[in-house]
């Protein structure tokens, strides 16, 4: 966050939409500068906690992620 005077490079957090704690995987977000803009890379870890369901969920983040942070990007007015 530039405005307080630092530079963000990572964010994590818990991801379960829906769905109780005990099946929390975790997110992190790394931010590094390429060329004029940012890069973000995701990685997306924790599956095993889901259990037999894990082939299921997994399979819907396939293309999920692409699509959030695209728009992610549109909405931050990234230039391709």
């Amino acid at each position: 966050n530039r405005a307080l005077g630092r530079t963000w490079q990572r964010f994590t957090m818990t991801w379960h939409p829906g769905r109780g704690e005990e099946t929390a995987q975790e997110l992190e977000l790394r931010f590094s500068p390429e060329g004029g803009g940012t890069r973000v890379d995701l990685v997306h870890t924790g599956w095993e906690r889901l259990g037999d369901r894990m082939a299921e969920i997994g399979g819907h983040y396939d293309q999920g992620w692409d699509l959030v942070l695209g728009r992610f990007s549109e909405a931050a007015g990234a230039k391709s």
